[in-house]
């Protein structure tokens, strides 16, 4: 059985959400911008727009080099 994958628009938004994010320079704007999104498409929403920001924004520091 093969898999197929689903267009699904919840996860298309996700993706516009996060390249907006990631377009914001502050913390300030950042923390806006995930509250407006948690009032219009609600907590899970919002939850899983932050937990994914912040495992991107992790990935992004660069690492520490070992002494």
């Amino acid at each position: 059985m093969s898999r197929q994958f689903v267009n699904c628009p919840a996860t298309e938004a996700h993706e516009r959400h996060m390249a907006t994010l990631k377009g914001h320079r502050t913390a300030q704007q950042r923390q806006a911008y995930i509250a407006d999104v948690q009032r219009a498409e609600g907590k899970v929403a919002a939850d899983w727009l932050r937990d994914d920001f912040a495992k991107w924004w992790q990935q992004q520091r660069p690492k520490e080099t070992a002494k």
